[in-house]
């Protein structure tokens, strides 16, 4: 039980029935023996007080000797001696089985450099010692003394042994028990007696000490278990007592001045002012007293004493075995009653009683000695739900156990009363819950599973059976019991006709109603821009919230899948309520979120949360102000083109949701464009049930992308991307998202990057539900591409992204734009052709030379081959058009398909044209020449 454990290291004490002793350090890593000392004296007990040597020694409330051994080991002999020896754990032994000898030194002498004195011991193969109470043996007999110096009693030297030694880090003191009843404290920074205990002729020996501190205590209490009773190991000594007789579990009282924190130590109390004893519990015979590993260097989260017994019953005096746990911060709340008391529930709220009979059989004829418990394995039992004391007691705490025979070793679980009856439950068929319902609410009630102060039961149930089942339902979903749950959608799990499918549905619409109001309740701070933090408890709350939802939801789709034509339950009924559920869920998802890394709660755009300016925040001024910029400067561009003020993309996307947005986005400044005004509006778009929810994840998901540019913060991008995974989005949909946000930020090559992926096309089936929407985000991205001279890119992403070109006029005009402004006239004709059969193909031409000729290419039609139809479409262009070149290059058409006839035609009909532009004057010239060689005959044609 020793507060400074080494992890690797163990003490052997060997007793030669010659009389020699021996102290042996192992490694049981190395399965090894480092060093071996021959110690003069028997030894009868010992305690481990450092296992190594501290670097900064000063800070050390430990005698200068103490502090410079590299680990140190308490030895409690008969005679009632304590000795100190160093373990020398930086020298190991060359030959450890030969033996090293004690150089015993004096304490509190100034002159000695101790760090000359070990190295000296070491080299003459000895080890330094130090004796604790030398003044105590005095003519063969053991003075035991007060304080003061004053003997209290006397004993013969050979009827005395120290029956217990224990350090205590907190105090700097080291309990000594004795064999006799006594007990000393010893002030290990001045090595001095601090404190003696009063005996009485027929105190049995000192044989267990334990020290617990409360968790906050502004007096600074602290406490000090003793134990009186029989060891199983009794040495040898003349005048001992029998093992017969009650044995007893003290506490005392301590009280200190000062509490402070050292530096590489921990805490420290100083100062004392009184010491005060009373008897708590009267318990049988001890076996092991065991308190939390390692208490100087971790804080104390439980501050629980283990005490274990063996009771010898029955005429034949079989023997019992038990332990209870008790609590010292559940004892100050009781007042420091000096009686065992319960409570209204039969339940003591400080210590609770365990049998080990049953796993002492297993052990057959072995008798337990010992049992450990390591404090990592302690949890108390908590709701997030709601509070409840007896959560508190230690009847509420779990924990694992090694119990240790003579022969053999065995871990033991024991669960709080709670986890109990929650395992009993989910482990019960429906029939035996259904005929003991009664009993098991009671007993929900007695272990604080249902608050008395939130009535669970609906008060329109038919029967009371119907309301117990609510609550046990509401157990199980609070504790996730899911098992029990879903055991409660199969047939013939509790009515033979199906009628517990009904109630259940009940109650889960009823819990859902429930659960929606607690939200509404508890979020309401986060979003009234007041700055206010909500509780950790009701955040917590929230996520079991989420949680419950999801068990809600797999409920209902459970009861879809197992009811019938005849269940009455209807199958519209369900999918509507699983529809509205998973609204809830995913509209409380992000509100959580959102609280997790900080933008929530809200506050005005000019203010901080309680001070705090570090803090992330959503800023929409920020945002709006980016938007209303990027649109401004495209209409300027583009002003005969907008006719909206849906330009940007994500407007294409909130302007055909704007019906069913314009209920939460309703504001006059912002004209229902994005982005929304707070994160409440943005939130709450998953509460709308006729938007499909790949487009608000998507609206979100643009969002996101926003908030990591406008927020410059370490790690953002990482929280963000592991929401996102959460979010049941498929990855080309990601990346379709992203290539919007990318386009509308002007970021063109990593747009293009995004839209062009491999896994894109495949992943916008689920986006096409509004067609609509689609095709007229598909047809703007190609806009906006062209729009900033992005000629390349627009062609790149229609060659890659088949779900690009659909039959519709718009999208046909861009793609002719496209392969035009790329210098692929060839190609646009030939795309032309291919949709020649549709109705619109006379304006496809008809478009593709309007822009030639705004490209002024128009020439180059010239030399390419037309069908009949393309050259009917392509005179009729070129006579309407009124560009000044238009009829100049009709006439080179004609001359380069060698119809000059035609030719001659335009240039008589037009002839003002040709003559006012002086650039016609060489094809005037040619046209002449024309002339005079031609017939008769065909000049008369």
């Amino acid at each position: 039980s020793s507060n400074f454990r080494h992890p690797y290291k163990l003490i052997v004490f060997l007793s030669l029935s010659n009389g020699q002793n021996y102290i042996c350090l192992l490694d049981i890593r190395l399965n090894s023996i480092l060093n071996t000392i021959d110690f003069p004296f028997n030894i009868t007990y010992a305690e481990v007080v450092l296992s190594g040597h501290k670097d900064n020694v000063k800070n050390m409330p430990l005698i200068n000797e103490l502090c410079f051994m590299n680990g140190c080991l308490a030895i409690g002999c008969e005679g009632g001696l304590v000795f100190f020896i160093d373990l020398i754990l930086d020298s190991y032994s060359p030959e450890p089985l030969i033996p090293k000898k004690i150089s015993i030194i004096t304490p509190n002498s100034t002159h000695m450099d101790m760090n000359n004195k070990r190295r000296t011991a070491i080299f003459h193969n000895q080890v330094l010692c130090i004796t604790l109470n030398t003044e105590a043996k005095n003519k063969g007999k053991f003075n035991y003394r007060a304080d003061d110096g004053t003997i209290m009693a006397s004993y013969l030297q050979s009827q005395v042994y120290v029956s217990a030694i224990h350090y205590i880090p907190q105090l700097s003191v080291i309990c000594v028990g004795y064999n006799f009843g006594g007990f000393h404290l010893y002030d290990m920074q001045k090595f001095k007696l601090e404190c003696s205990c009063s005996v009485d002729p027929d105190l049995l020996p000192v044989i267990s000490f334990s020290f617990q501190s409360p968790e906050n205590d502004p007096k600074n209490y602290s406490y000090l278990w003793v134990v009186r009773g029989f060891p199983y190991r009794v040495p040898n000594i003349y005048g001992t007592h029998s093992p017969v007789g009650l044995s007893s579990a003290f506490i005392y009282l301590l009280c200190y001045q000062n509490r402070k924190t050292i530096e590489n130590y921990g805490i420290l109390y100083d100062t004392s002012r009184l010491i005060d004893m009373f008897t708590i519990q009267q318990i049988l015979p001890v076996s092991k007293t065991i308190e939390d590993e390692e208490t100087l260097i971790n804080p104390i989260d439980y501050n629980y004493l283990i005490i274990a017994w063996e009771a010898s019953t029955g005429k034949n005096q079989e023997s019992s075995f038990y332990f209870c746990l008790f609590d010292l911060n559940q004892w100050y709340k009781s007042q420091m009653t000096k009686s065992f008391c319960i409570d209204q529930n039969d339940l003591c709220p400080f210590i609770s009683l365990y049998s080990l009979n049953t796993l002492s059989k297993m052990f057959r004829h072995n008798i337990i000695q010992a049992i450990y418990l390591p404090s990592i394995s302690i949890s108390k039992f908590s709701s997030n739900m709601f509070y409840s004391e007896i959560h508190s007691y230690p009847v509420s705490i779990s924990f694992n156990m090694t119990i240790a025979s003579t022969s053999q070793l065995c871990n033991v679980s024991f669960n709080g009363i709670q986890k109990r009856l929650l395992s009993t439950l989910n482990s019960s068929n429906f029939q035996d819950i259904m005929g003991n319902c009664h009993d098991i609410v009671a007993k929900c009630h007695k272990y604080g599973l249902i608050s008395g102060e939130y009535p669970s039961t609906d008060e329109q149930l038919s029967s009371e059976t119907d309301s117990k089942l609510f609550e046990i339902m509401n157990v199980a979903l609070e504790n996730n019991l899911n098992f029990l749950l879903m055991n409660f959608t199969q047939k013939n799990s509790l009515y033979t006709d199906g009628s517990h499918w009904k109630l259940l549905l009940d109650w889960i619409w009823t819990k859902v109603e429930s659960i929606k109001n607690s939200i509404d309740i508890l979020v309401a701070p986060l979003f009234d821009s007041s700055g206010t933090n909500v509780s950790r408890h009701d955040i917590a709350k929230l996520v079991c919230y989420e949680s419950h939802l999801e068990t809600l939801a797999v409920l209902l789709k459970q009861l879809l899948l197992n009811c019938t034509k005849n269940s009455n339950l209807g199958f519209d009924k369900l999918r509507a309520r699983i529809e509205i559920v998973n609204l809830i869920q995913n509209y409380l998802k992000f509100v959580l979120f959102f609280e997790n890394f900080g933008f929530l709660p809200e506050c005005q755009d000019s203010e901080n949360v309680d001070g705090d300016e570090n803090r992330s925040k959503y800023s929409y001024l920020k945002t709006a102000e980016f938007y209303c910029k990027r649109r401004d400067g495209l209409m300027a561009a583009n002003k005969n083109f907008f006719k909206s003020k849906h330009i940007l993309l994500i407007d294409i996307l909130v302007k055909h949701l704007e019906p069913y947005l314009g209920s939460i986005w309703n504001d006059k400044e912002s004209k229902n464009l994005y982005p929304p005004q707070n994160l409440s509006s943005l939130c709450k778009i998953f509460l709308l049930d006729d938007v499909p929810l790949i487009y608000k994840q998507s609206i979100v998901l643009y969002f996101f992308y926003d908030l990591c540019d406008n927020i410059c913060e370490n790690g953002i991008t990482q929280k963000l991307s592991g929401l996102i995974s959460t979010m049941d989005i498929e990855q080309g949909l990601q990346y379709f998202i992203e290539g919007l946000w990318f386009l509308d930020h002007q970021q063109y090559d990593r747009a293009l990057q995004s839209f062009t992926h491999p896994v894109v096309t495949s992943s916008l089936n689920h986006f096409k539900i509004y067609i609509a929407l689609f095709n007229d985000l598909m047809q703007r991205i190609i806009e906006l591409f062209l729009f900033e001279d992005q000629h390349h890119k627009a062609l790149t992403m229609t060659m890659n992204c088949n779900h690009i070109i659909v039959d519709r006029e718009q999208n046909e005009n861009l793609y002719i734009q496209i392969l035009l402004l790329n210098g692929n006239l060839s190609s646009a004709l030939e795309f032309q052709r291919q949709r020649r059969s549709d109705s619109n193909s006379y304006h496809l031409l008809y478009k593709l030379f309007f822009v030639c000729e705004k490209m002024n290419t128009l020439i180059q039609v010239c030399r390419l081959p037309l069908d009949d139809f393309e050259e009917e479409v392509f005179i009729e262009y070129l006579i309407n058009s009124n560009h000044s070149t238009s009829k100049m290059i009709l006439v080179l058409y004609f001359i380069l398909n060698n119809k000059l006839i035609e030719a001659i035609n335009i240039v008589k009909q037009f002839e003002h044209e040709f003559h006012f532009e002086e650039e016609n004057k060489n094809i005037m010239n040619l046209i002449d020449a024309y002339v005079t060689i031609l017939p008769s005959s065909t000049l008369d044609l």
